[in-house]
């Protein structure tokens, strides 16, 4: 076979391609690679001209901004690199609010005034009614969570802006020449043969959506709406939160729990995973760090378990054992959880880090039955950016350290090969996760193929439980997922156990 080499113009021509792909995972390759060759020696000068070109060809906000992407990520990468910023500028023809943002983040001090970024049609008619088809697929192809979002903004801002929304996009259909059309998503979002799908699709139709909210929001802007709550709306269609992107997966874990009998005897592989949970709870006491919080899949071929672990402080103070299932419930998520979820005090809408508002123990304290019970570590406010690029992400919830645990803030750093989590003085926990067979699809409900785990270093965990005179304890909850054919869905069944938990009674 001849042996065929393509050109690097052509290289970059197919790269470009992958960057307005359906597939989401493959866009975020795509951007990585084209950030790294930003960077190389050789192909550098290339990279840069043949990018500010796309950038220059994009007619949606939407595309603009994720030709933005690169050089961010260059910039990360290698903090040296110059972007371009003058180039960019004068290459950028859709400017919106979001690229506005991505420019802060590259360069504070650059000229494109937040005004200037705000391209939108005329105010829509009073008498504009938005088209069934816009009604009735804004939800697919988009995440629901953007609908839900204009509807708040009309509501406390009191400007039509769904209205105008569903005008930008009539506008932009009718600017390039679209035929709306169900296709896309007959063709992306189907269910393939045994019951998979893929973990995330961006279609054209997608960007149109996308680009009309950036332009709602930008018309929201010149309506009066404050800039920073169009900018912190306008974040929601960064397709990856800066701060993340900067945390690679690692390896799974050598301690995580693995399927070792064959498939087919759930009884028995149930029971080997309570039984290697076990093992690694007696093995704690030899460490320096404690797990308080970890979540993720246990699969091999067609058997699949999901484990959860909730590091949590307890005290007895009756005979009346709870029922672990009520205690499972509130910690992920139930009715009672108000106080439980971390907020950060961030610098920016599309980073992660920043300092964790303090919580009370005393408030977040809870009673099941005769158990008090106080978290470890709770679940944590994403920052405005949806990152769908990282789909695994934002399918389960993140869990950091509770503030309470130090005496002093805590901040939250993003690091390349975990989350830190430190006081003024010192590191006291890091937060990783892993992929474990994560691809291009997914299977229909079984949690995706990822876990997460936080550390805490283990004189925090002691010298807490001292103070407050409560236990520390884990509390486990695994899933079994089976199905009887692949044409069939899955069904679920779950088991709860505590490992440490004091049934003394406190007097």
């Amino acid at each position: 076979m001849r042996n065929v080499r393509i050109s690097p113009e052509q290289g970059l021509t197919w790269l470009l391609a992958r960057l307005t792909w359906p597939m989401i995972r493959v866009r975020e390759r795509a951007c990585v690679e084209l950030g790294r060759l930003l960077l190389h020696p050789q192909l550098g000068d290339l990279t840069q001209r043949t990018l500010l070109q796309w950038i220059a060809s994009q007619r949606l906000e939407s595309l603009a901004a994720l030709g933005l992407l690169p050089f961010l990520l260059a910039h990360m990468e290698e903090s040296t690199y110059i972007v371009p910023v003058a180039d960019v500028l004068t290459s950028l023809h859709a400017p919106s609010p979001l690229t506005w943002l991505l420019l802060n983040e590259i360069d504070a001090n650059h000229t494109l005034s937040f005004a200037q970024a705000c391209h939108h049609a005329e105010t829509a008619p009073q008498d504009f009614a938005p088209t069934p088809f816009f009604v009735q697929y804004v939800n697919n192809f988009l995440p629901p969570g953007n609908a839900d979002i204009i509807r708040r903004v009309e509501q406390q801002e009191h400007i039509p802006i769904w209205r105008q929304w569903a005008f930008e996009w009539q506008h932009l259909i009718t600017l390039l020449g679209i035929t709306p059309t169900q296709r896309e998503l007959d063709e992306w979002h189907r269910r393939l043969p045994g019951g998979k799908r893929y973990v995330g699709i961006d279609t054209r139709l997608s960007e149109v959506y996308r680009s009309a909210f950036l332009r709602a929001i930008a018309w929201a802007g010149a309506q009066g709406v404050h800039p920073r709550v169009a900018q912190f709306v306008a974040a929601r269609a960064c397709p990856v939160d800066l701060d993340l992107w900067r945390v690679s997966l690692q390896p799974r874990p050598v301690w995580w729990p693995q399927i070792v009998q064959p498939a087919g005897q759930i009884d028995t592989t149930a029971a080997d995973i309570w039984r290697q949970v076990e093992r690694l709870w007696e093995q704690r006491g030899g460490e320096e760090e404690t797990v308080v919080a970890a979540s993720g899949i246990i699969h091999d071929e067609e058997t699949f378990y999901h484990l959860e672990i909730t590091g949590l402080f307890q005290c007895c103070i009756g005979p009346q054992t709870p029922a672990l299932a009520d205690i499972a419930t509130w910690k992920g998520g139930g009715a009672d959880t108000e106080g439980m979820v971390l907020d950060l005090e961030r610098s920016s809408p599309l980073q992660f880090g920043g300092e964790v508002v303090d919580q009370d123990p005393e408030v977040e304290l809870r009673r099941f039955a005769d158990w008090l019970v106080l978290p470890a570590a709770c679940p944590v406010t994403h920052s405005w950016a949806v990152p769908r690029w990282q789909m695994w992400r934002i399918e389960r919830d993140m869990w950091l350290p509770a503030s309470y645990l130090a005496d002093s803030p805590l901040i939250v750093a993003c690091e390349p090969s975990a989350i830190v989590i430190r006081t003024h003085e010192s590191e006291i926990g890091r937060w990783i996760d892993w992929a474990d067979g994560l691809g291009e699809t997914t299977l229909e409900g079984i949690p995706p193929k990822s876990g997460q785990a936080v550390h805490v270093c283990k004189r925090v965990i002691e010298q807490f439980a001292r103070q407050q005179k409560l236990t520390f304890c884990w509390l486990c909850h695994l899933t079994g997922y089976h199905r009887e054919h692949q044409s069939r869905e899955y069904r679920s069944f779950s088991e709860y156990r505590t490992y440490g938990a004091s049934y003394l009674i406190r007097p």
